[in-house]
């Protein structure tokens, strides 16, 4: 059961996507979009609390 959730991703890289994120959210940018409260992706008004970095919920997890 364990090779079924191993998508050949090593920890270097998935640290790596962390920390690109983390310097994103630091960005001018991502402050402006937060404060907007509107998703990137779909255009909707998410609201500030509820707007993450992809609010939006993949087809293979039940997402529209």
């Amino acid at each position: 059961m364990d090779d079924f959730f191993n998508f050949g991703i090593d920890d270097a890289f998935i640290r790596a996507e962390r920390s690109k994120a983390r310097a994103l959210r630091k960005t001018r940018w991502w402050q402006q979009v937060t404060a907007a409260g509107t998703c990137h992706y779909c255009g909707k008004k998410v609201g500030f609390k509820k707007l993450t970095m992809d609010h939006v919920v993949p087809l293979s997890r039940g997402g529209r």
